[in-house]
């Protein structure tokens, strides 16, 4: 199993934050909340969309990606934020054929729209899932 972790960084919030973009044809997922005796996560289709997906962010979200398509997919997850007028580049993190990967926690400062949620694209969506959860 793959794990990626992003790590963000407590010293206070940017020079300069940007406004959010969610697109409309982007499809919105639930986050589910881990428990101490445990949690199946539902495993929702990752949307065909140029747009793909959206979720709610608090800081302690994560994305579990299944990926049983034939070849490797990425997942780019959008960062709407700029730093003095520059764009920060979005995160993007390969997930080999049939296998998973576990991303996040996603900083809410770098990763939320202005409407709180966090947006990722698909570079392959057949016989791929993710689970959204928080701690």
């Amino acid at each position: 199993m793959l794990l990626v972790m992003i790590w963000g960084s407590s010293l206070g919030p940017p020079a300069q934050v940007g406004v959010g973009q969610v697109y409309a044809a982007a499809t919105p997922v639930s986050v589910e909340s881990i428990i101490l005796t445990g949690l199946t996560p539902t495993m929702n289709a990752a949307s065909s969309d140029t747009d793909g997906n959206t979720f709610v962010n608090d800081g302690r979200t994560f994305v579990y990606i299944d990926n049983g398509y034939t070849g490797t997919i990425t997942a780019t997850f959008i960062t709407p934020l700029t730093v003095n007028g520059l764009a920060v580049a979005d995160q993007t993190v390969a997930v080999a054929t049939g296998a998973n990967a576990a991303v996040g926690p996603f900083l809410p400062e770098t990763f939320n729209t202005s409407s709180g949620k966090c947006q990722v694209t698909w570079s392959g969506t057949t016989t791929v899932t993710f689970g959204v959860m928080a701690w």
